[in-house]
């Protein structure tokens, strides 16, 4: 916390605004739920626990774009996995 609040003021935020942007950055961390990493996602794909349809969507939202979820798939061969 208190490195953050001194990053911001580095960047001559006002105090108000500082604690604003503070409080939503909790709220943020508290309210995601934990998801699979991209190594689990990978593993479960292996393992036939999830589809390749779903690989895809997850890292989607871990925040890949398609054109390197495809290099992940090709990669790791994923796509024998469906």
């Amino acid at each position: 916390y208190n490195k953050t609040t001194d990053l911001l003021d580095e960047l001559n935020i006002p105090d108000t605004h500082r604690e604003y942007l503070m409080s939503m950055w909790s709220l943020e961390r508290i309210g995601k739920p934990s998801q699979p990493s991209k190594a689990e996602l990978i593993k479960f794909t292996k393992k036939g626990i999830i589809k390749l349809d779903t690989f895809k969507e997850k890292m989607m939202d871990l925040g890949y774009i398609t054109k390197y979820i495809d290099w992940y798939v090709k990669d790791n061969k994923l796509n024998a996995a469906k």
